[in-house]
């Protein structure tokens, strides 16, 4: 049998998460309720899109907790207008990249077997893809949480600050998705001290 190479595998990825996410997506996909997380941050998106950050009802509500999440979905609605279908689409898309940074990120510390295994079964994993199809910012958060991961394993190979920053960065961009994601901060300090 012969070895698919890197190049070879990554498309191969690229097409399972693709597929996966958008028959999953599609499949458990569904418009924002009446009463969930998905409602309102449609709703604070389509306010910040009309009102911008100026309206008492955003600093009252978001801005303590988690924006960007919000804040993102307004960029969204600028550009492609209200329209779940296009927002779906882009959720898939960063489920797709989440497998393939997976996969780059495993490499750094496990064998190219295993990171290839570990992100395949990314790819097939139906929760995650459902997700893309619900607008909850789990897809959006777990792709900052890969790429900070990626940066982060980069700077320490490479001794890089440049990565490091980038690194730091994306968790910043994390915190203010999901304000539970604070904690990781210590963990990062004390994996700093040991490596330093």
């Amino acid at each position: 049998m012969k070895k698919i190479v890197q190049k070879h595998f990554i498309i191969i990825l690229i097409l399972l998460s693709l597929v996966s996410g958008i028959v999953w997506a599609f499949t458990f996909g569904n418009n924002p309720g009446s009463s969930d997380d998905a409602r309102s941050y449609d709703e604070f998106a389509q306010t910040l899109v009309s009102d911008g950050f100026k309206t008492d009802q955003w600093v009252e509500n978001q801005l303590f907790d988690r924006p960007l999440y919000p804040i993102f979905l307004a960029g969204v609605y600028s550009v492609f207008g209200h329209n779940f279908d296009v927002l779906r689409i882009i959720q898939i898309l960063m489920f797709v990249g989440i497998g393939v940074l997976i996969y780059f990120t495993c490499r750094f510390f496990i064998s190219e077997k295993m990171s290839r295994f570990v992100s395949i079964l990314w790819a097939l994993a139906y929760s995650p893809a459902a997700y893309a199809g619900i607008f909850y910012r789990e897809i959006f958060f777990t792709l900052l949480i890969v790429v900070m991961l990626y940066f982060l394993y980069k700077a320490q190979d490479k001794s890089s600050l440049l990565y490091f920053s980038l690194s730091g960065l994306f968790l910043g961009l994390a915190l203010l998705t999901n304000s539970v994601f604070q904690f990781l901060i210590i963990l990062l300090a004390i994996n700093l001290f040991f490596v330093l």
